[in-house]
């Protein structure tokens, strides 16, 4: 029974002091007091030393040792972090823990709750063990602390010490050993924090050249005598090294020095900082609101919040954007794309629409009080901290005016603005000055302002705003794989591009359905498909929620105009490049001329890497194909510095009754010899089911599908699955690598999947989808962006 009252007395006052730890700690670094405080301290617990028990020196030695290493390293972080929010906090756990030994001690002195225990309760816990096992837990605390602190400062020393040769910036974050995206962040900032510090101490040198930033440490051994000039204009400088401080010539001279190799011409490096002084607005053919859309949800602080709290949340952000919604239709399909992701209900969100600025409606008094609201929160181990939502729709405020604006939020609005939220002046300035620098694609900066200048508090409200512009500019600078999906009409090509996507994304109906050029871009970070329809005078309608029944309303749109959208594809892409798809209308549609000018014009002025050549499987060999057979070679003649790669798809192949007298090997040989007729040597040809692995895919991604779907899903399954069908056994693509199965299939997927009234296994689906050589048609796009590697798109 003692071991129990022990153990529970360990573990209460063990939190007891921790949770006084803090609070001291607080009052004391509130009146400048904390390194005074320690002497004190010591005094106090001299005095009250029992002097019969001399383990107790020992004990008291121990928190003497102790206290003047945490003086000593607590200086030593004043100097090296000065100023950088993290390791202020680390230094709270380290003084809150130095505090909680402190009252451990003088409660084993004083015999404090222990003689009360014993004579109310009946209850006497071993004071001893509970002083020592208390103020171990502590120690271990304040340790922890002080290696989150210190640790990665002597690494980042260790690495500029042993490493003579300049050292890429970014190489910097493997020193970040920690996995959690959430703790990961602070980690990694405050090592970018420490680097700043470094430099501002003059201890190491930053260049930036070609998009890239190198340091190195100040007096390096790795220059000569006769090299050494170069390298002293930049350490003379007070401040980071920027490309535009110097002249080309002189980065041009001191990179070479720093890198070792040969200066790189002066073209190359006009280019580099041409490119680097590219605003964020120049964005090519991307609308710059709509990148407003960019955003995935589930990263968002409010996501899991309760239905009331979101709706609060987006009656307040909508109230201080209202007044830019005529100038800015972008504004309606915001509201349209956080309601819909939010999961908030028509009849709730419309009146935020009919929010009029120049008055208040009732219901935002009741909102501003949820938002502002302080909850409590687990956030690891015995800690909670203390949250609310004010800072999070403050910074979304923010950014989404400066979008929309283009610059500062106006001074006035934001105060007004930051007032009725309970905003202290100086957060508002930071969050300011945070939102702006997102905006102006000063993301080191932001990065720096956030984790090293903002609280916890800020960090964990913010922080999906930083990871928001880092998405939309990584989308940005990727390389753009263009591929062209062209086909007389009824081949498939919606439903194609639809299997790629996973979902019925574009309208495909056995009539012509495609009237435009609409572009589909892979976009990982999007958990829905977003887009816009510009008409031929520049006039955007956008929705942050795309699905089938807007496309087919763009579609139907008359006059000039293209239908941009941007998901996240279901097949596996690289991460350095963005695959693009054009979808065309069919060239054949005898109602309407203008689909063969539309796709016509476009073969012959775009510039793409890759045609997907779609062709009926049912009807190979007619008029129409041979007309656009001839004018698809056309363009690839005349096309870019690249000769165009073509893929032929079967598509519809698994109509073929291979049980009767249909022969799918005998028609793709015919395919071949017709198109070595046209000029195409070896031709890549793969047979394919876009509407199997349409259904396939819906099925295991859990959509929602029809009751014809799912009889036609039952059908195809039979054919991939039982009849053991594998159109990939008739597929002739040259040079192209096996697809593993780790490539093909994703790490997760479910067991067993429910469709109507049957289920159906995981793998089997995964089996089956396979088949329907959609995955090898990837596979092959996949190889050709690879080798290729695209074109570089500002969107």
């Amino acid at each position: 029974m003692s071991i129990v009252i022990t153990t529970a007395g360990i573990v209460i006052m063990f939190m007891v002091s921790l949770f006084f730890g803090f609070i001291l700690n607080e009052i004391i670094k509130w009146i400048r007091l904390r390194l005074f405080s320690s002497i004190v301290a010591l005094f106090v617990l001299l005095n009250v030393t029992d002097v019969t028990h001399d383990w107790y020196f020992l004990f008291f030695l121990g928190i003497i040792i102790m206290t003047v290493w945490a003086v000593i390293r607590t200086l030593y972080m004043k100097v090296v972090a000065r100023k950088i929010s993290y390791a202020d906090e680390q230094l709270d756990h380290v003084w809150a823990s130095l505090y909680a030994i402190y009252l451990l001690y003088a409660a084993l002195q004083r015999s404090f709750p222990y003689d009360w225990l014993q004579d109310k309760l009946n209850a006497s816990p071993n004071a001893a063990v509970v002083t020592l096992a208390g103020s171990g837990m502590s120690a271990l605390l304040l340790l922890t602390s002080l290696s989150a602190m210190i640790r990665p400062y002597k690494q980042l020393k260790r690495r500029f010490n042993k490493q003579q040769a300049p050292i890429e910036e970014k190489s910097l974050e493997t020193i970040i050993r920690i996995t959690d995206s959430k703790r990961r962040g602070e980690a990694v900032g405050y090592v970018m924090a420490l680097v700043e510090r470094m430099i501002i101490r003059k201890k190491i040198v930053r260049v930036e050249r070609g998009g890239k930033r190198y340091l190195v440490k100040r007096g390096s051994r790795s220059t000569t005598d006769e090299q050494r000039p170069e390298l002293t204009k930049l350490e003379q400088a007070s401040s980071p090294v920027r490309v535009s401080d110097l002249a080309y010539s002189e980065i041009d001279q001191a990179v070479s020095v720093l890198s070792g190799s040969r200066s790189a011409s002066m073209e190359s490096l006009a280019e580099g900082h041409a490119a680097a002084s590219v605003s964020i607005e120049a964005s090519g053919e991307i609308d710059p609101p709509f990148r407003l859309l960019r955003q995935d949800f589930k990263k968002h602080p409010i996501s899991e919040a309760p239905y009331e709290s979101r709706l609060h949340y987006m009656m307040v952000l909508f109230y201080g954007v209202e007044d830019l919604k005529r100038e800015h239709r972008v504004v309606d399909s915001l509201l349209d794309q956080y309601a819909a992701m939010f999961v908030i209900r028509q009849e709730d969100a419309e009146p935020i629409r009919s929010f009029n600025s120049s008055t208040s409606p009732p219901e935002l008094g009741q909102a501003l009080r949820t938002v502002k609201k302080t909850r409590w929160r687990k956030r690891q181990g015995l800690f909670y901290n203390r949250y609310s939502y004010k800072h999070a729709v403050f910074g979304e405020f923010l950014y989404t005016r400066q979008w929309l604006s283009g610059r500062k939020a106006e001074e006035e609005v934001a105060h007004l603005y930051g007032q009725s939220l309970g905003i202290s002046p100086s957060d508002r300035k930071s969050m300011i000055d945070y939102c702006a620098l997102l905006r102006e694609g000063e993301m080191k900066a932001a990065q720096l302002q956030l984790y090293s200048q903002m609280s916890r508090k800020m960090r964990e409200s913010l922080g999906f705003l930083y990871q928001r512009a880092v998405d939309d500019r990584s989308m940005g600078n990727k390389s753009r794989f263009e591929t062209a999906v062209v086909a007389t009409m009824s081949a498939g090509k919606s439903t194609f591009l639809n299997a790629l996507a996973g979902m019925d994304l574009l309208p495909s109906k056995n009539q012509a359905c495609t009237a435009k050029i609409t572009k589909l871009v892979h976009n990982a970070g999007m958990r829905h498909a977003i887009g816009y329809s510009r008409t031929a005078a520049g006039d955007c309608d956008y929705s942050g929620f795309v699905d089938e029944s807007q496309t087919t309303r763009w579609n139907g749109i008359g006059g000039s105009n293209e239908v941009y959208l941007e998901a996240s594809l279901a097949g596996s892409y690289s991460a350095d490049y963005a695959v693009s798809f054009y979808d065309t209308p069919g060239t054949n549609y005898s109602m309407d001329g203008s689909h063969n000018e539309v796709t016509y014009r476009f073969l012959k002025e775009q510039t793409i890497d890759l045609i997907v050549y779609l062709i009926n499987a049912t009807q190979i060999s007619t008029d129409d194909n041979s007309v656009l057979l001839h004018k698809v070679t056309d363009s690839m003649k005349t096309g870019g510095p690249q000769p165009t790669n073509i893929v032929f798809l079967l598509n519809k192949a698994d109509e073929f009754d291979l049980e009767g007298d249909d022969d799918l090997e005998a028609s793709v040989s015919s395919v071949c010899r017709d198109l070595a007729q046209a000029g195409f040597d070896k031709p890549a040809i793969v047979p394919v089911s876009s509407y199997g692995a349409k259904l396939f895919r819906m099925a295991l991604a859990g959509r929602q599908i029809s009751k014809k779907e799912m009889k036609d899903m039952d059908a195809l399954y039979r054919l991939f699955i039982e009849d053991g069908v594998d159109l990939t056994q008739y597929a002739r693509i040259p040079d192209l690598a096996q697809v593993t199965d780790s490539e093909a299939y994703p790490a997760a997927y479910p067991a067993l999947v429910a469709i109507g009234e049957k289920q159906y296994r995981g793998s089997d689906l995964l089996q089956a989808l396979q088949r329907t050589g959609i995955l090898a048609v990837e596979a092959y796009i996949n190889q050709l962006a690879y080798k290729q590697g695209g074109k570089r798109s500002n969107g």
